[in-house]
């Protein structure tokens, strides 16, 4: 497998639940074990041959990131290294919080030939760059939500002229914010507007959705940068990550705030309720299986994952179990195509 970034897409034909069906091994989960007395599930989930993934920085290009502009600007290669060894089909757009020259609100930034990155753009790093690197027009400007609607759902002939082929139904997106100051898109987009409004982007509800934020710090934010209050919840909201604008050094952030510690994180959304303690996930790629280990488990246990690889499991890789969504988020490995991922539980249902 390749290093530790995995993504994982849905089979064509949505997953493959088979009952009863413990596979090669149960892996590594919670210390309970399942109960054979209560009806079992096995969800399994094939890796795309090349998953998608769209990116559109939303940035504060106003006179008072002055102080901010060379912090993103120093940090954006990192950002760019990760997405260009990912191997995925990758996009990447550039909208700044007010209106640029020749450019309206929510209208992509040019740079590379294009007016997004491909992974055909050539310098794509300098191109970013560029396009990090653009000021606001004359005119009102902190409109992070509004900027990041209007370029995705494009309610304009010019918007969607400009715009067109940058965000695709089925890859998954990433909006990051950067900004120094909290959002002023209101009343014509609200906080809780712009969560509404992202959450029903996608034709398929399962194709991934996330909002990151580099912004000050909250409550009290700082000297460079007021509290981002509303993309702070905006981001708790969307599952996204945060960094804080008023960091001296935006390097080691940028990668967390990217794409989540370096890693696409693959997100497995189970079809049924587990049973707690009874869930186990593995990979299973050509001859080879890598065992999950519950990060939760991890946690209580004091044990790094070294340690318990160790006792007799050679591969291994983190995950955790988000109980709200209902959903695996795997940390590990860009796997080659006709990977499979399992999860196998007792119904929750069934038990009651």
């Amino acid at each position: 497998m390749r290093g530790w970034m995995m993504v994982l897409a849905l089979c064509a034909q949505g997953c493959t639940t088979t009952p009863d069906d413990r596979g090669p091994s149960e892996g590594i989960g919670a210390l309970d074990a399942p109960s054979l007395a209560t009806e079992s599930q096995l969800d399994v989930l094939t890796q795309a041959a090349q998953a998608k993934l769209d990116v559109l920085w939303v940035i504060d290009a106003s006179a008072s990131m002055a102080e901010e502009r060379p912090k993103l600007l120093d940090a954006l290669p990192s950002f760019m290294d990760d997405l260009l060894d990912s191997g995925l089909d990758w996009h990447v757009g550039v909208v700044t919080m007010g209106e640029g020259p020749n450019r309206p609100l929510g209208g992509l930034v040019g740079a590379g030939g294009g007016n997004f990155l491909t992974p055909e753009t050539p310098d794509p790093v300098g191109a970013l760059s560029q396009m990090a690197s653009e000021d606001d027009a004359s005119g009102p400007t902190g409109q992070g939500f509004r900027a990041a609607l209007d370029a995705l759902t494009m309610p304009t002939s010019e918007l969607a002229a400009r715009n067109a082929g940058f965000l695709r139904d089925s890859a998954e997106l990433r909006v990051i914010v950067v900004s120094d100051q909290d959002d002023q898109s209101a009343p014509a987009v609200t906080r809780e507007q712009f969560v509404a409004a992202m959450q029903a982007l996608k034709p398929d509800p399962s194709t991934p959705v996330s909002f990151s934020a580099i912004v000050g710090d909250a409550p009290g934010g700082c000297d460079a940068a007021n509290p981002g209050a509303d993309y702070l919840a905006a981001a708790a909201a969307l599952g996204g990550a945060v960094g804080s604008s008023c960091d001296a050094d935006w390097t080691g952030s940028m990668p967390q705030v990217a794409v989540q510690d370096g890693a696409f994180n693959g997100e497995f959304f189970l079809t049924q309720l587990p049973v707690p303690g009874t869930l186990r996930v593995w990979v299973v790629d050509g001859g080879t299986q890598y065992d999950g280990v519950d990060v939760a488990m991890l946690e209580a246990s004091g044990l790094s994952l070294y340690e318990v690889c160790a006792q007799g499991f050679t591969n291994c890789f983190p995950y955790r179990y988000e109980i709200v969504r209902n959903v695996v988020v795997t940390s590990g490995f860009v796997s080659a195509p006709s990977t499979w991922i399992h999860a196998r539980y007792d119904l929750l249902a069934a038990s009651e």
